[in-house]
């Protein structure tokens, strides 16, 4: 995170369900610049921990938060870091957390539109953000294992061929 002076970045997901299919780990990449980090393991520079540490109490379920930092911060300085990955062990929206939620009354989906509202994420571009996260479309910005700048994005994409 120091070498590329990232703000918020996140080990990419290489086993397990994942929302957003652009977060899977890419085999021979260092990095990709994605302007999202999702909510589940993020690693926070100390600045980006001072801009978004009033988030953590917004919400129970976490859902939202994410969102919130891309406002809160540079979103050019998040990244997914291919060469780290980690497993999610549990199907999403299962576990002990979800069974709490369901006690308190808590509905995750209802607390990420409100952070969506409060944070000025409601907009026209959000569906398609979001679309473009959850289906892998989205195209990177990208730092290979040799260092070099690429751009990458979804498999019909020519991958390692386009320095950025």
């Amino acid at each position: 995170m120091r070498n590329y002076e990232l703000l918020i970045a996140q080990p990419a997901i290489a086993e397990g369900n994942a929302t957003f299919r652009l977060l899977r780990q890419q085999p021979g990449l260092l990095l990709r610049f994605t302007q999202f980090v999702e909510v589940m393991c993020p690693a926070f520079s100390l600045a980006a921990l001072r801009a978004v540490r009033g988030t953590f109490r917004e919400t129970i379920s976490g859902w939202g938060l994410d969102w919130a930092w891309t406002q809160l911060v540079d979103s050019q300085r998040l990244a997914v870091i291919d060469a780290v990955g980690v497993r999610h062990t549990r199907p999403l929206g299962s576990g002990l957390a979800y069974e709490r939620f369901r006690q308190q009354d808590v509905e995750p989906s209802q607390e990420l539109r409100r952070m969506i509202r409060k944070y000025g994420l409601g907009g026209l571009r959000m569906p398609l953000r979001r679309r473009q996260l959850k289906q892998g479309t989205r195209l990177c910005r990208a730092i290979d294992l040799s260092g070099r700048h690429i751009t990458v994005g979804p498999p019909w994409w020519k991958r390692f061929g386009r320095a950025a």
